[in-house]
């Protein structure tokens, strides 16, 4: 089997995460969504948003990133790049191959 593989940003809530609050209405928010509308903006974003508790639902707390044409140190360094991670998140980065697609 062949398939393309990429990257995944896994992103949950970090040290500086205030419980109880939304995703949206965490205080640096809008930061971290600047910092991802730069890295939208180069191309290798294949999909990108937060998790949420049910289809049509409220947003859940973290979001996930799909990444193609990186490696997985360009990953790791567009993930640290964003001054948000550390701190209102945490980011994990895994590669991820695709047998199984359209």
């Amino acid at each position: 089997m062949n398939g393309p593989t990429y990257v995944i940003l896994t992103q949950l809530p970090g040290p500086s995460w205030v419980e109880g609050t939304d995703y949206n209405d965490q205080p640096d928010f809008w930061t971290h969504v600047h910092y991802m509308e730069e890295i939208f903006a180069t191309g290798n974003v294949v999909l990108s948003g937060p998790f949420m508790h049910a289809i049509g639902g409220r947003v859940a707390d973290g979001g996930m990133t799909v990444l193609k044409n990186v490696t997985v140190e360009e990953a790791q360094a567009i993930a640290s790049a964003d001054p948000t991670d550390g701190g209102m998140i945490n980011t994990s980065v895994q590669p991820w191959w695709i047998p199984f697609h359209e």
